[in-house]
């Protein structure tokens, strides 16, 4: 969100100007001068003009000219008065800033634009907005070094000139470099600066550096520019939502969009927010109307979140044809192939999970939501083809990893060891699967499965008093 740009060069770069044959066009040469000094600028052209007319031909006057023209609206002409001064005085630096400036802005041409603002520095042209200029098209290439050293040079050039600050944090922003962004961005808040980009490129750096409080002030300093613009909102509710401050995400979320915000991520957040407030109505609602409003062309976050919703609304089908459309667009994604086993082992359709988890492992095995489904790959088979030695060697390496599976690392430990008759192991996982907090999700899906193996344990061990303690809090067990 960089500040718009408009590169309008300074028109009082200094040259001796040599004195030519057509007297009379030498004066209107020089009465333009005095109203190019002045500012009065279709004045000066007119005199300029008249002067040629007369015969006159300057390398100054041709550039001036070319700058008139620029500044008045006719680009046409700036790269014809340019193309003039440059075969008068082929090591006069200005008019190749201005052939820069033209092919950069008009033309959008950024390769003859640099080799001209190159040319004009070799020369020894020194203008802010030039150097500036150069770097953002260093940035635009992709050579950030580059890109730093010019925003440099515009600040060395001029130490006082906030925007140059601005620009070289801004640099450092696109190049997710935001501790070094901050310290240029501050410098710019320092000397005055107070536009909105700015404002919204801080907000988003403290964010991303976990100072979330700064985060929050920052795009409320926005807002408070203008309270009608769906920016400052839309930062304010990724500030909280960063910050894990759900609650207090959704209300700027629903200002962004009431003020016209269409920003697919900002959708997919507000389904989220309701998602977890339980309330799938409007979860769907939201998720679909970003979907719709980006016409289905959503990146591979935004499928992710909206299979989740519909999974979560228990509407399995519409979840698998939107996973499918999804790997057809993105077919090694991590995350969506995560998604859809998940769906499948909800529908008990395990044959087509394991062809998904191969796909998963051949993607990523090492990752431990990948070791998590290979294992349960080997548990959902056939009784005759489970190998519970292989199931307990995956489990045990990601024993302790952080993720989340409802207590189904667990679960499947438990019954592994009743398999292969280390009963005080199996009876070990299941009381540390009941103690689980959040073991509702993994038992309800596989009660059946859970209910056996309990039950199993419980007859051989009627006296164990952990069992019976089980049984007491969980009679759907038995």
């Amino acid at each position: 969100m960089g500040k718009d740009k408009v590169i309008q060069f300074n028109k009082d770069f200094k040259k001796k100007e040599p004195e030519k044959p057509s007297k009379r066009g030498f004066g209107l040469f020089n009465e333009g001068m005095c109203f190019y000094n002045q500012d009065k600028n279709e004045l000066a052209l007119k005199k300029f003009k008249a002067a040629e007319k007369e015969g006159y031909e300057s390398a100054v006057m041709f550039a001036n000219m070319a700058w008139l023209y620029g500044y008045l609206g006719e680009s046409d002409k700036v790269k014809e008065y340019a193309q003039k001064s440059i075969d008068i005085d082929s090591e006069y630096a200005f008019p190749y800033s201005l052939l820069g400036r033209y092919y950069h802005i008009t033309k959008n041409d950024d390769e003859q634009a640099l080799k001209y603002y190159l040319i004009a520095e070799k020369y020894d042209c020194d203008i802010v907005i030039m150097y500036r200029a150069t770097s953002e098209l260093y940035l635009d290439a992709g050579d950030f070094l580059k890109a730093v050293k010019y925003a440099s040079k515009a600040i060395k050039l001029d130490p006082k000139e906030a925007y140059s600050y601005y620009w070289k944090g801004y640099v450092y922003y696109r190049n997710q470099d935001f501790k070094s962004a901050l310290k240029y961005y501050e410098k710019a808040e320092g000397f005055g600066e107070n536009f909105n980009s700015l404002f919204y490129e801080m907000s988003y750096c403290y964010s991303m550096l976990e100072n979330h409080k700064k985060g929050i002030e920052y795009a409320n300093k926005y807002i408070f520019i203008d309270k009608k613009d769906f920016w400052g909102y839309y930062r304010k509710g990724f500030a909280y939502f960063q910050s894990g401050d759900d609650s207090n995400a959704l209300e700027p979320f629903l200002m962004a969009e009431k003020l016209g915000c269409k920003e697919p991520d900002m959708y997919s957040r507000l389904g989220f927010l309701y998602s977890i407030k339980n309330n799938n109505k409007q979860a769907l609602k939201w998720i679909r109307k970003g979907y719709k409003l980006a016409d289905g062309d959503v990146d591979n976050d935004y499928y992710c979140s909206y299979i989740s919703i519909l999974a979560t609304a228990k509407q399995y089908k519409k979840a698998l044809d939107l996973s499918d459309k999804a790997l057809e667009k993105y077919p090694d994604d991590y995350r969506l192939l995560l998604s859809k086993i998940s769906i499948l082992q909800c529908k008990k359709r395990y044959k087509e999970a394991e062809e998904v988890t191969n796909r998963l492992l051949a993607v990523d095995s090492e990752d431990p939501y990948s070791i998590f489904y290979e294992a349960l790959m080997y548990s959902n088979r056939p009784k005759k083809e489970r190998d519970y030695h292989k199931i307990i060697s995956l489990i045990m390496k990601i024993k302790d990893a952080n993720i989340e599976d409802f207590g189904g690392r667990k679960a499947m430990l438990a019954s592994s060891y009743y398999e292969i008759k280390d009963y005080e192991k199996s009876i070990f996982y299941f009381v540390e699967f009941f103690e689980m907090p959040d073991n509702s999700e993994w038992l309800d899906l596989n009660l059946k499965e859970v209910k056996k193996y309990f039950k199993k344990i419980y007859k051989k061990f009627p006296n164990d008093e952990r069992l019976i303690s089980i049984s007491k809090r969980f009679p759907q067990v038995l």
